[in-house]
């Protein structure tokens, strides 16, 4: 690519251990990739990766595995497993921002990635014979397949010199099929966080209206993201921010064999599905660092049956299910 366009090609080794009181996790990935810019007014990045290797294994503890054998929930089981990704992805981001000037802004990214579609093609080829005859493994690992595509949209308009509003909208969705009918661990969404609907905590919503009963003590992960936020932004020191926030979404599955039915998208009822959490931020800004504390409150919880989902709405079939208080 011609030099204007800022061409750089890239080659990352990785490797990732997680030791949790759960599993063990272990992540080999190894990527080679293509970035460049676009000569416009505007920002437009592009990043192309057409070789995205991923070996994962996780180790379960003994009662983590049986808890999972115990929902027998096979979209859990099959997440919480060994997995390989080999496939190719595209991310292309747009943005009118210009950090030196104090704007409204707009920013855009959209993300397509693909799995396994290589393998699949490849694997008589390879002499690959198929495991119980149903799926192709790879080193000893089932392979993943599937295709995802993911939008992160937001808007920065200012008010004041000193205060902003901020809104931001992200969805995507992930499709399984062929090899593997689910998606990797590592290329679910999930909900919740912090930087994400953070009146929960990582992983802990959804997916849908599944009940806290069944998914307690299982980061949760689906196929589907929906996700809205609004914050307004005020400084009021050249070091110190402070923030006023809503955050809306869940995520689900797409429908396949024994799915928990609380867990499915459906056109009809996601909607009733949302979760709604608001709150307070306050941002330290040290030029090197910047710090972020955010205090959230669960002002609706789908896990709870209806009539009951909103703050302010009583909780008597989730008391007398529990045996105690309910507690935000």
């Amino acid at each position: 690519l011609p030099n204007y366009k800022n061409p750089k090609t890239n080659v990352n080794l990785n490797f990732n251990y997680q030791r949790r009181p759960d599993f063990t996790r272990n992540l080999i990935n190894t990527s080679y990739a293509y970035f460049w810019s676009g000569n416009t007014k505007n920002r437009n990045d592009y990043a192309f990766y057409p070789l995205n290797l991923s070996i994962i294994r996780i180790d379960k503890r003994d009662y983590f595995d049986q808890r999972l054998r115990d929902l027998q929930n096979p979209f859990l089981l099959n997440t919480y497993s060994d997995h390989l990704i080999v496939g190719s992805k595209f991310n292309y981001t747009w943005t009118n921002q210009n950090l030196r000037k104090n704007q409204n802004a707009i920013w855009n990214r959209v993300t397509v990635e693909t799995a396994g579609n290589l393998l699949a093609q490849s694997s008589d080829w390879l002499g690959l014979n198929k495991t119980n005859g149903e799926y192709y493994e790879l080193f000893g690992i089932r392979y993943a397949q599937f295709v995802k595509v993911a939008n992160d949209f937001r808007v920065y308009n200012n008010i004041t010199k000193n205060s902003k509003m901020a809104y931001r909208f992200h969805a995507g969705v992930g499709v399984p099929y062929g090899n593997r009918n689910v998606l990797p661990y590592d290329k679910s969404f999930f909900a919740g966080g912090a930087n994400d609907i953070r009146a929960w905590t990582a992983r802990s919503l959804g997916p849908g209206s599944t009940p806290d009963s069944v998914t307690a003590g299982i980061d949760q992960v689906g196929d589907v993201l929906l996700e809205a936020n609004i914050e307004y932004r005020a400084q009021l020191t050249d070091m110190f921010e402070i923030a006023f926030f809503a955050d809306m979404g869940n995520i689900w599955v797409l429908e396949r064999d024994q799915q928990v039915e609380s867990s499915i998208f459906r056109f009809d009822r996601f909607y009733e599905e949302i979760a709604v959490g608001t709150g307070i931020g306050f941002r330290f800004d040290f030029s090197f660092l910047l710090l972020r504390l955010d205090w959230g409150v669960q002002m609706r919880d789908p896990a709870l049956a209806e009539g009951e989902r909103w703050i302010f709405q009583s909780k008597d079939l989730y008391n007398e299910a529990n045996q105690n208080d309910y507690n935000m």
